[in-house]
């Protein structure tokens, strides 16, 4: 049985999109080992394209999706420490990953 990888990639983006409320925002995934690219494609052909992956330039929202149970304040991931996040505002569960929306 197919795995549907691009419905779900495409699913997953479109949710974030929906609450995206700022022009510039960061994406990332959890664990680092995953990956945010197949999101990153969908919301960019969308046009909502989130700013560069390892960027120095902090946007003002950052969205992390997980696949396995994860703490994300304070997590010391690169793109997570940047940001530095203060506040979880919003979260959604969807094909088991885990959506959190924060700001600072």
């Amino acid at each position: 049985e197919p795995s549907k990888q691009i419905n779900r990639a495409r699913s997953i983006a479109g949710i974030i999109a929906k609450q995206v409320t700022v022009e510039k925002y960061q994406l990332t995934g959890i664990p680092d080992k995953y990956s945010d690219s197949m999101y990153r494609y969908f919301l960019e052909i969308g046009g909502k394209k989130p700013t560069e992956k390892d960027s120095p330039e902090r946007g003002d929202e950052l969205f992390v999706v997980c696949d396995s149970p994860c703490t994300i304040i304070g997590d010391p991931q690169w793109d997570i420490a940047l940001f530095a996040p203060t506040k979880i505002v919003g979260t959604w569960s969807h094909e088991n990953v885990r959506i959190y929306k924060l700001v600072r």
